[in-house]
């Protein structure tokens, strides 16, 4: 999947699920949550475009790197 390959902010959530902030391949941002399975394989259990309550990860990633 092309938006976590190119990920540009990843945060850790709940339960061993991640929320990761990527481009798709028009360069829109998504929004994907992967869950940690059992066997270590990584599913998304969620994607579409980057709603503005996960912006807050973007500002922090700028902060961090700025």
């Amino acid at each position: 999947m092309h938006a976590v390959e190119k990920a540009i902010a990843v945060a850790e959530l709940t339960d061993g699920a991640m929320l990761v902030i990527g481009p798709d391949r028009s360069a829109n941002l998504l929004e994907i949550v992967i869950q940690k399975r059992k066997d270590a394989e990584m599913l998304a259990i969620h994607a579409m475009g980057l709603r503005k309550k996960y912006e807050v990860h973007l500002r922090q990633m700028e902060k961090n790197n700025g």
